[in-house]
This record gives C-alpha cells, structure tokens and sequence, in this order.
C-alpha cells in the first residue's frame, strides 16, 4: 500500500497522529482498531498502519 502520508515509524511504515514526536526507544502499545492497527504511547494514539503488518510485529522479550 503506498500513501504519501506514511512514513516509517517504529520500523515500519505508518501514518503519523498528532504532532508530537517520540525518541528511539520509547514503549509504544500497538491495537487493533477496525480494519487498521493503532500505536500508543501512554495511553494515547501516535500512529495507525494496516493490519498486514501485524504479522511481522513480535513482542519484545523481557
């Protein structure tokens, strides 16, 4: 899917919310909402992508 809006974000490719800007390294919480994945940093949405990334995403091991 291409979309000019995109950019990469947290390693993939996704659409920017808002215009705040969040550091290497910040804990991002990633939802499903509708038909489209959602990124959250405390508690608020900083980016959406398209559910056919969530098979590439892995949870960090501790």
């Amino acid at each position: 899917m291409e979309n000019e809006q995109m950019v990469e974000l947290f390693g993939i490719d996704a659409i920017p919310v808002g215009e705040k800007r969040y550091p290497a390294g910040t804990e991002v919480h990633v939802f499903s909402s509708g038909d489209k994945l959602v990124a959250k940093v405390d508690g608020e949405v900083v980016a959406s992508f398209s559910k056919s990334y969530a098979k590439d995403l892995k949870a960090e091991e501790v």
